[in-house]
């Protein structure tokens, strides 16, 4: 009976020793892991590392070895970064119809306090204040500030006002103007103005030709198919670009057969025709 009971004993051991043997791997992971999540816990802030970056700044550009000051300085965060400066932006306006410089500054909310000393600049108050619709106005300002103001006065003028150290001053830019001579012919098929659109002329150019040639031919009643026309006049431009068509230098009409010639002349007096 002792014999019996001693080797039940036995085998019931060996039992819990492999079992034990068994989960002994899982127990440690477990008992790791606790471990670990109170370490985590009671950790103070200011103990938690921040990985330094692959590449200091300055020191890995000289190719030495950053000292503890610049890795205290990026193991504590970027810096607060100094607020940008203001950019200035260029905006340019179309004066509308009764619209006045004071109230295109009030409307943009620009500072009318800057108008007021552009206005009193010496010989350019007529300049600022003279405005027809249409006409542009170009100005760049910061946060409200006017940094540089712009017009076209005329057609060869552009006044320019800049604000300085000392303050605003002004002065008149010269945009001189180009012309040039294009020549071209056309061919009637029905009408004058179909054929001068046709050959690229322009209707103002057309008109003038048919004023030049108005008292030999009715351009109602005696255009024929086949007539053909030649014509020279003036092209304007203004820094290579095309601005608008001039006079009408000469000219040819055949009507009918017939051949009809003018040639613009000005006098000593400036009178043309």
């Amino acid at each position: 009976m002792v014999h019996r009971n001693n080797l039940e004993t036995s085998k019931i051991s060996r039992r819990f020793k492999g079992l034990m043997t068994r989960l002994a791997p899982y127990a440690a992971a477990a008992s790791a892991g606790l471990v670990l999540w109170h370490a985590a816990r009671d950790t103070p802030t200011s103990m938690v590392f921040v990985p330094a970056p692959l590449v200091y700044p300055r020191a890995a550009a000289a190719g030495t070895t950053p000292t503890p000051r610049v890795i205290a300085a990026v193991q504590a965060g970027p810096p607060h970064l100094a607020q940008q400066a203001s950019v200035a932006a260029t905006i340019e306006v179309v004066v509308g119809r009764n619209d006045t410089l004071d109230a295109i500054f009030r409307r943009m909310a620009l500072d009318t306090a800057d108008l007021a000393a552009i206005r009193q600049l010496p010989g350019i108050r007529q300049s600022v204040d003279f405005l027809k619709p249409g006409d542009a106005i170009k100005l760049t300002h910061s946060d409200g500030e006017i940094k540089e103001l712009s017009r076209k006065v005329s057609e060869t003028q552009t006044l320019r006002v800049v604000r300085g150290d000392a303050g605003f001053a002004a002065k008149m830019i010269d945009n001189p103007v180009e012309t040039r001579i294009r020549t071209a012919t056309a061919t009637i098929d029905s009408s004058l103005f179909q054929a001068a659109e046709a050959a690229d002329i322009s209707d103002i150019v057309a008109l003038k030709l048919a004023n030049v040639f108005a008292w030999d031919i009715d351009f109602v009643l005696d255009i024929r198919e086949g007539d053909r026309f030649t014509v020279a006049y003036e092209q304007i431009y203004q820094d290579g670009k095309y601005l608008r068509d001039g006079e009408v230098l000469a000219a040819e009409f055949v009507n009918s057969g017939k051949v009809y010639r003018a040639v613009r002349f000005a006098a000593d007096t400036g009178a043309a025709g």
